[in-house]
């Protein structure tokens, strides 16, 4: 599982319980998964991935098992009267986690599979899929939209390059 809150860049966790093996790759294609939440903002996100692993455990004729590790990043923008006054200071992890939320409803815009290419001719696709969003109440970002806190998953699939 993920989080991204619009304050910043947030990590993804890769957990990795097979044997694996990093592998290099080419970014081929990475875009923004659009969002249009119940109280008129609009949240962009988007994947960027940093390393790719293969996993030794599921044989190559069966299309091999890729994880990823990356990052997120979010970006918010709320109608005017949904805006609020910028920080003086980005909020600490702790503000954001200790403010009370409350969870939104959400309309998918658009949502892209990010591609790589690996040097066996492999590509790698990924989607990110959101699971949920909350608002945090009374916090808001140095842009003055509210702080939400997404959470988030990847699918991962391959198939070869022809």
């Amino acid at each position: 599982m993920r989080f991204s809150s619009a304050d910043g860049l947030v990590g993804c966790v890769l957990s990795v319980t097979f044997e694996s093996e990093e592998v290099e790759f080419t970014i081929e294609k990475e875009g923004w998964n659009v969002y249009e939440l119940n109280d008129g903002t609009t949240l962009k996100i988007r994947s960027i991935a940093v390393k790719i692993f293969k996993t030794k455990a599921v044989p190559p004729a069966k299309g091999g098992g890729f994880g990823i590790a990356g990052q997120n990043v979010l970006v918010a923008k709320a109608r005017p009267d949904k805006m609020g006054k910028p920080p003086s200071s980005p909020h600490t992890r702790e503000e954001i986690d200790k403010a009370p939320k409350t969870k939104m409803s959400y309309t998918e815009r658009e949502e892209v599979w990010n591609t790589y290419l690996l040097p066996d001719n492999t590509r790698v696709k990924v989607k990110l899929v959101v699971t949920s969003i909350t608002k945090t109440e009374g916090l808001y970002d140095q842009f003055g939209d509210p702080i939400y806190v997404v959470n988030s998953d990847n699918i991962i699939t391959s198939e070869p390059v022809t």
